[in-house]
């Protein structure tokens, strides 16, 4: 909360590589609570949400599964400020969920969405245009994707 006080009025904010505090396992600092999810997404921030299974609280895609629909509920645009900020090239396998540890594996990644119920349109928008678009947004681009 303090770095949205900072920043001032009229600007966005980006914050990768987070998960939800959902549950004690996941009362990390690292992680995001919901107060500044909604704060960053009432700015029209935007929240990326890792990869690895630490910060996710398990290493499975159904954890990062629940930590994207976390935070789209908590998104008033239903989804279109949240995006995946995966590692995907690095952090090595042992840290990543199972089944999704390198950028080969995105395909997984979006199968466990659709799985859990995801539209194409949103697992889409969360793989990659709502980033697009942020950043489009942000530095004075108004162009959107189709």
């Amino acid at each position: 909360m303090e770095m949205l006080r900072i920043i001032g009025p009229n600007r966005r904010l980006i914050s990768l590589h987070n998960g939800a505090r959902i549950g004690d396992v996941l009362e990390k600092t690292r992680n995001i609570t919901d107060d500044v999810a909604i704060s960053i997404l009432e700015i029209k921030g935007i929240v990326g949400i890792a990869t690895a299974g630490g910060i996710l609280g398990g290493k499975t895609l159904d954890h990062l599964v629940e930590a994207v629909r976390h935070f789209v509920k908590l998104d008033p645009t239903d989804g279109e400020l949240v995006t995946l900020g995966h590692d995907l090239n690095g952090l090595g396998a042992e840290s990543m969920v199972e089944g999704a540890t390198t950028i080969l594996d995105s395909h997984r990644v979006a199968g466990a969405l659709f799985d859990a119920g995801f539209t194409r349109e949103m697992v889409e928008n969360i793989f990659w245009k709502n980033a697009y678009n942020f950043w489009h947004s942000a530095l004075g681009d108004s162009r959107k994707t189709a």
